[in-house]
């Protein structure tokens, strides 16, 4: 029996004893008035027996050497298990013990985890100090479940992984988890492996499919000839194994795409490469043959009779792409020209005063700013220099809405989408790879012609639709892009920003060829950025499918 003297919400905890009814007796000499709200009892530390300590929210231990404590009987279990509990001692120690070999003593607090295979019981008792404290939070899991261990192999669940001891050859394996005959992606990762390979069998425990001699994350692309999942450590294996991953891989292509039409793309950028692109200090920059810093600018003027300039040194790393972004004053002149040392304008030219961007593939460290006009004077400056790597591309965010894709078969009749080199270039076209996709590959080309063409011939289909995507280098300007340019339909405004290019129809002049561009005509710029030419005998355009020497066939999506 338990008392209160006044208001509150209150816990108790009890045993019962003879008696199955539960009641309320009011008490006092003078009467007494009161009310009770909310009432609630339910039966806690169900299946567990405890002959010494008591039960609240947890077991309270206060026990003399060798006490029994509090236990769960039977408690008989094959297999391997994880057993965790928070576990206080005050004074003394707690043995915990699972029979079998599966036994601790604790004097310590803490959070205890311990694993156990094959308990025989599950008991908390006193050593031989005794144990004052308490036990709480008791949790038992299986592991390494369904996985057959084979000598030498053992569960580490506390580190996630399975170990083998160096020792004779022997397996860990899955059975009936595999169907023969199907595509899996398998991903393994091998850890601590000093000496010995592990064998990897797939299906068929007899046939070695893969062998693994040293550490890291192996991923295998596998068609199953049996059921069971198999890995042999083999020669003295002395290792581990962890976060193995089986999936299977379908040929189902009727998968629904999703249309990102609509939506505005950003660069994804990398860090600042220029060192006080503001020019707030005289620092940083190589002044050659009369540049300048004033004024919070850099000052390029000279007489054209050497190249002045400023150098910054290694800004570039080779092979990478860049974005540079410069605020451009021409006083007098022909302007600038923007290189990596090693190019002639290899990012591009400002000929009036502006903001700039510019990209380009770096073929040297440097980053050079200057002119040099053969003898004509020039006034410039610039400010605000930046240069980043370009690492790919991204959403604007909230620019746009996705949709199902849903598409009927369609072949691209281009059997070259993205290798402009393996195209006809006439004149004085010139083609430069490895400059940013939409999709993110260094894949793309950068075309340049006056009065020229790039143009892919014998098209089969004369009455197809027909697409390219197009950028320009900075600034934009007009462009007869997909067929001849004195068809209709086919002058397009290219911007800085990737857009895909359509031309619909029967095409009256030069029916069989497809036009990357066309510099002739109303044609303003004298270069581009191309990527992904697809032609299709449909009257409308689908999505783009690549090709890489012959057509390519999408098959119809269905929903």
């Amino acid at each position: 029996m338990q008392e209160v003297s006044s208001n509150g919400t209150f816990t108790m905890y009890g045993v019962a004893s003879i008696n199955t009814t539960f009641y309320f007796q009011a008490r006092g000499t003078n009467g007494t008035s009161l009310s009770i709200d909310n009432v609630s009892v339910k039966e806690v530390a169900q299946n567990w027996t405890f002959t010494n300590g008591t039960i609240t929210d947890k077991y309270n231990a206060s026990m003399t050497a060798y006490q029994s404590g509090v236990k769960i009987t039977p408690f008989i279990k094959t297999g391997t298990f994880k057993v965790v509990f928070d576990l206080v001692v005050t004074s003394g120690s707690c043995k915990f013990d699972a029979g079998g070999g599966n036994d601790e003593i604790y004097t310590t607090s803490g959070t205890k985890e311990k694993i156990i295979t094959n308990p025989t019981k599950f008991e908390f008792n006193a050593f031989n100090l005794g144990w004052v404290g308490s036990l709480d939070n008791i949790s038992v899991k299986e592991v390494g479940q369904d996985w057959s261990l084979g000598t030498g192999w053992s569960v580490d669940q506390a580190n996630s992984k399975a170990v083998f001891d160096g020792g004779a050859d022997s397996a860990i394996q899955q059975s009936s988890v595999l169907t023969s005959g199907l595509k899996y992606k398998l991903s393994i990762d091998v850890l601590d492996r000093t000496t010995g390979s592990l064998q990897v069998r797939f299906g068929n425990t007899g046939s070695v499919d893969e062998t693994i001699s040293a550490n890291g994350t192996f991923t295998y692309i596998l068609i199953s000839d049996g059921t069971s999942l198999y890995f042999r450590a083999t020669g003295g294996f002395d290792g581990s194994i962890s976060n193995i991953s089986v999936k299977e891989i379908t040929d189902d292509t009727n998968i629904p795409r999703i249309n990102y039409e609509g939506f505005s793309y950003q660069d994804t950028l990398g860090n600042e490469e220029v060192v006080n692109g503001d020019f707030s200090v005289d620092s940083n920059w190589a002044k050659n043959n009369g540049a300048t810093i004033s004024g919070g600018k850099g000052n390029i003027i000279g007489d054209g009779s050497s190249f002045t300039n400023l150098t910054q040194s290694n800004v570039f790393t080779i092979g990478k792409n860049y974005k540079v972004t410069v605020d451009v004053t021409i006083n007098s002149g022909l302007g600038l020209k923007f290189q990596d040392g090693a190019t002639d304008s290899n990012f591009g030219t400002a000929t009036t005063s502006g903001s700039y961007t510019f990209y380009g593939v770096a073929n040297n460290s440097n980053f050079v700013i200057g002119r040099k006009t053969g003898g004509t004077a020039f006034d410039s400056s610039i400010d605000n220099v930046s240069v980043k790597e370009v690492t790919g591309q991204e959403v604007v965010p909230d620019s746009g809405c996705g949709s199902w894709l849903l598409e009927p078969q369609s072949t691209n009749l281009i059997t070259y989408s993205e290798d402009f080199s393996q195209w006809s270039a006439t004149g004085s076209t010139t083609i430069e790879s490895g400059y940013l996709a939409p999709d993110g590959t260094n894949s793309a080309h950068k075309v340049s012609g006056s009065g020229s063409t790039l143009q892919f011939n014998n098209i089969t289909n004369q009455t197809d639709t027909r697409t390219i995507y197009a950028r320009t280098i900075s600034g934009s300007g007009l462009l007869h892009l997909c067929s001849f340019n004195g068809n209709t339909n086919n002058l397009f405004t290219i911007t800085e920003q990737w857009q895909r290019f359509e031309v619909n129809g029967a095409i009256s002049t030069g029916a069989s060829t497809f036009y990357a561009v066309d510099f002739r005509g109303s044609s303003t710029l004298t270069e581009v950025i191309l990527w992904g030419g697809q032609a299709e005998a449909l009257s409308y355009a689908t999505s783009y499918i690549p090709t890489n020497g012959a057509t390519n066939t999408r098959l119809q999506d269905i929903a």
